[in-house]
């Protein structure tokens, strides 16, 4: 897993896109044509910008798993990838194996987004260390090393559940009925996991979103950024922007 603690050891200082040091292309469906990539994807890959920019998501896999690929996408099963490591291709003709997540992110003039993040992994790495470093590392959230695998399933859910409706708002005894457990019960896996409250994680989650599409081009006005996660007062939500990160990226 040395590979993994490698990528976890520059996270703390790093952009949510450009400079991450996890791979990322933005995917435009259905055609899924690679609409940019992070540095990241360049370095690893071996593929420039302008390389990645002329090619669809489903090239960087070998042709005996193009098909499975497709089927587990237009079936709309990508999520679950998380119980199995896949094989990309490398510009020189190597192969990765990788971890990795798809998920849709926005809509830009009526054509919808994806996110493709891949974290190279060992081919023999156990899933449960590649669960856990990819909330450490991908998500960002989790703080504590030794979370059980129930425990990280807990994180995936509540992660999923809250990206699942971007534009609402949680009360803690809203959150805590999805969640399928009480509020005390809630706010101490919170606690316990992410040293945040329920509300804190949740809005870390909202604008970790907002950031990320931000910083990948796929929104840019300020009204836009604050209704993707239900905020209709913009000068509230540069505020709140900047209490989270510290910094504004937003003009």
């Amino acid at each position: 897993m040395k590979r993994l603690k490698h990528i976890l050891d520059a996270l703390d200082t790093v952009s949510f896109f450009e400079e991450n040091p996890i791979p990322m292309w933005i995917i435009r469906e259905p055609d899924l044509h690679i609409v940019s990539a992070n540095n990241a994807a360049v370095k690893i890959y071996g593929y420039t910008m302008e390389e990645f920019a002329k090619m669809c998501i489903i090239e960087l896999y070998p042709s005996s798993d193009k098909e499975i690929f497709k089927y587990i996408h237009d079936t709309g099963e990508l999520d679950g990838s998380d119980r199995r490591i896949w094989r990309h291709l490398k510009a020189d003709g190597g192969i990765l194996n990788v971890d990795f997540r798809y998920q849709a992110i926005h809509k830009k003039n009526d054509e919808q987004m994806c996110i493709m993040m891949a974290l190279p992994v060992d081919r023999k790495a156990d899933m449960y260390e590649i669960k856990k470093y990819r909330h450490m590392g991908m998500y960002g959230f989790l703080k504590k090393e030794s979370a059980s695998e129930s425990e990280l399933n807990w994180m995936e859910k509540i992660y999923d559940l809250v990206l699942g409706q971007l534009d609402k708002s949680f009360s803690i005894e809203d959150l805590a009925s999805q969640m399928s457990q009480s509020t005390r019960t809630l706010n101490r896996n919170c606690k316990d996991l992410t040293g945040l409250t329920p509300s804190q994680l949740v809005q870390q989650i909202k604008f970790g979103r907002v950031r990320f599409c931000y910083e990948a081009g796929l929104v840019r006005k300020t009204e836009e950024m604050a209704k993707m996660i239900g905020y209709s007062d913009s000068y509230y939500f540069i505020q709140k922007y900047k209490d989270i990160f510290g910094t504004s990226l937003l003009k």
